[in-house]
């Protein structure tokens, strides 16, 4: 994953792309990207260079780290207020988290095939489907249902794998299979302090088990995003290190965020080594007054 997020390249012109697409398969233009290739768009500011593939949703299996092919003008283009926005290959946040947990699953899983990771794609009617790399929904739908599963989106069916789980115990509350979509349902579900009868509670019996390699996934109606641990941090209240401090333990974690907007100089769509409290990334508290952005961790499995 770091090595995805420190490749570094330069541009041989200033670079406008959409890292979206819509339904029909055209360029989202809200997701419109500007990048000077000097800074301040000025020759005499010299030539940025940036690390990072770029943040992708049109093209968003290219992971490779030796060569730059994504900053070439990819098709669809659109056109806004008279100026050409192309697409460029790249990653987003859960196809980079699925292809560092692929190389790490060539290492260490001798099971592993190239389908790890992957979604079976089939639009209803075909006799033909596709493999295409995890996305957000269907980690999560993988994490919590433990069986091969499928969703919906239009016309087209996906179909999961079993190659990921969640951490650690959820006690009593067993409702997370049927929560299979939103972290925040599963969320407000397990905080409830009842559903560890030992008087444990989620930072103890969660969090605290997190290891570095595990991933962060949060998902909501309209927002999905997931991030890969790189460090935990943890703080207890008692000496006897029974009780998790959730305000003062921290997880550290890289990620796939995208180029800011409106920010032609910037040199990275990566966040590295970021980090945050337990109590924070649990209760999404520290996502700019959105409440709704709620943290659970899942793991690779068969990784110790």
């Amino acid at each position: 994953m770091n090595d995805m997020a420190s490749v570094k390249w330069e541009l041989d012109e200033t670079l406008r792309y959409c890292s979206k697409k819509n339904s029909d398969g055209t360029l989202d233009t809200d997701s419109k990207v500007s990048l000077n290739k000097y800074l301040h768009g000025d020759i005499s500011g010299g030539i940025i260079t940036r690390t990072g593939i770029p943040y992708s949703q049109v093209y968003r299996e290219f992971s490779s780290t030796t060569a730059n092919p994504f900053i070439r003008k990819l098709e669809p283009i659109t056109v806004i207020n008279e100026k050409t926005y192309y697409s460029v290959k790249g990653v987003d946040c859960s196809s980079a988290v699925s292809f560092a947990w692929r190389t790490a699953a060539k290492n260490d899983l001798p099971s592993y095939t190239d389908d790890f990771m992957k979604m079976t794609r089939k639009k209803k009617g075909s006799n033909s489907s596709s493999k295409n790399i995890y996305t957000t929904r269907a980690l999560l739908r993988d994490a919590t249902k433990q069986v091969e599963s499928s969703f919906t989106v239009g016309d087209v069916e996906y179909k999961t794998g079993c190659f990921v789980s969640l951490v650690g115990s959820y006690g009593d509350y067993a409702a997370y299979n049927s929560d299979a979509d939103y972290t925040t349902t599963i969320v407000d579900g397990i905080k409830n302090y009842a559903n560890y009868p030992t008087g444990e509670n989620v930072y103890n019996q969660v969090y605290a088990k997190i290891l570095p390699g595990d991933a962060l996934i949060a998902r909501n109606a309209n927002y999905g995003h997931v991030r890969l641990v790189t460090n935990v941090e943890i703080f207890y209240t008692d000496s006897k290190q029974k009780t998790v401090d959730e305000t003062r333990s921290k997880i550290y974690w890289t990620e796939q965020i995208g180029f800011p907007k409106g920010q032609y100089n910037a040199t990275s769509s990566w966040n590295v080594y970021k980090s945050d409290t337990f109590y924070n990334l649990f209760n999404g508290t520290a996502n700019n007054g959105d409440y709704t952005r709620k943290y659970i961790p899942i793991r690779m499995n068969n990784i110790k």
